[in-house]
């Protein structure tokens, strides 16, 4: 199946700490939700040393793989074995992600040639994918792509940039200033995941 028709315009989860009002007990609602942009602290140094740049046609074999290998072991930590094969069904082809990030600022964290990390972002602000390969979690890297994309859209004059979150991804994007405006559940491959 083509790379859109699995996966629209959402893959970042979120959970939110507490129930939302109306809702069932906190476990029940663990939901995914969408997350939007408050403030973003630009004096916060980046602890990495890749470069970021702009995404080029050798870089979507290598996001295909970082995408499936984050998911198959970061996400993990919060989601079952199912969820994740849901999730990540397999390593999708170089073309498929170089159609499904059409039209988005798509940017690259690259190492000793490497690619450590990526991030897309629409027109409208949403972002769409933020993913940082498996072995370098915690080392400033989705910070730094996050600063970078938003610096990016800030010609954009946009209101808000906004995201729906893994519950994996959840304390680093309210560490960025995101909030939670409403929870979802969502189905892939007929296991449901919570956002």
């Amino acid at each position: 199946p083509h790379l859109g028709e699995l996966w629209p315009a959402w893959l970042l989860r979120f959970a939110p700490q507490t129930a939302a009002p109306g809702l069932g007990s906190l476990e029940e609602d663990m939901a995914i939700a969408v997350m939007s942009f408050k403030r973003h602290n630009p004096h916060r140094k980046p602890l990495m040393n890749a470069t970021i740049r702009e995404v080029n046609d050798g870089d979507y074999a290598a996001i295909g793989r970082l995408f499936f290998d984050t998911v198959r072991t970061v996400n993990l930590q919060d989601y079952t074995p199912q969820q994740v094969a849901a999730w990540a069904p397999a390593v999708w082809p170089a073309e498929d992600w170089r159609r499904r990030l059409a039209g988005q600022v798509v940017l690259v964290a690259v190492e000793r040639s490497a690619l450590v990390g990526f991030i897309t972002i629409e027109k409208n602000g949403h972002i769409d994918f933020l993913f940082v390969h498996k072995d370098r979690q915690r080392q400033g890297i989705a910070s730094a792509l996050l600063a970078r994309a938003i610096e990016q859209a800030q010609p954009l004059n946009l209101s808000r940039v906004f995201t729906e979150s893994s519950i994996t991804a959840k304390h680093f994007f309210e560490r960025h200033g995101f909030l939670v405006t409403k929870p979802e559940d969502v189905v892939r491959h007929g296991v449901t995941l919570r956002r």
